[in-house]
């Protein structure tokens, strides 16, 4: 008898511990969505976004690339793709202002997605000790 109340109690806090997780989720995003507070800052803006030109492509690589650091290489990539108006022929100048945020907000809700599906593993956990611990006889 005992041991079904240990159940049915570990199971309500599974339940309310699932539904505060899903609560939590949910007033963060109604904070960022409504009231206009930022979202966390995962991706952040390009310091000088690249101007539109004629792309270029700048072959200075070296021949063994094991010696190159990787900072060195990514500066490299970084310098060919952006700083050359590769990628402003493509994507207007204008959108790197607008792609960070909309990074940022894309990793928002995968995270609060997973936090949801999380909260909600738990209190579906918590359900079920409570649904078995009614059917045991003593």
């Amino acid at each position: 008898m005992a041991n079904a109340f240990y159940e049915k109690l570990v199971g309500a806090i599974l339940l309310l511990a699932g539904l505060a997780i899903i609560g939590y989720g949910i007033s963060f995003a109604s904070g960022i969505f409504l009231n206009g507070k930022n979202p966390p800052e995962i991706f952040s803006p390009l310091a000088d976004p690249p101007k539109a030109g004629n792309p270029t492509i700048n072959s200075a690589l070296p021949k063994n690339l094991n010696e190159i650091n990787p900072d060195d290489l990514q500066k490299m990539i970084m310098d060919n793709v952006l700083g050359s108006g590769a990628l402003s022929s493509v994507i207007p100048p204008e959108m790197f202002n607008y792609l960070p945020k909309m990074l940022n907000l894309s990793a928002l809700g995968i995270f609060l997605w997973i936090l949801i599906i999380a909260g909600a593993k738990v209190s579906s956990l918590g359900i079920v000790l409570i649904k078995t611990s009614s059917n045991i006889k003593i």
